[in-house]
């Protein structure tokens, strides 16, 4: 995961989660100004990211 705060942009390059971990809720992300609440599922095969809740301009970008 990294976080661009200047330009409000977090990126998840090639997303994973253990096979023991079924998702990941993270709550209180802050970028610059934002505050996001992400939630990180494991697939069969990857991983999808849902914005849960968002206050602020922030944008999210995932590279598979």
């Amino acid at each position: 995961m990294q976080i661009d705060a200047p330009n409000t942009v977090t990126r998840f390059i090639y997303p994973m989660l253990p096979e023991s971990v079924p998702y990941v809720r993270m709550k209180g992300v802050r970028v610059g100004s934002a505050e996001v609440v992400l939630e990180i599922k494991r697939n069969e095969k990857t991983v999808s990211i849902a914005i849960l809740d968002r206050h602020g301009e922030v944008d999210i970008e995932i590279v598979k």
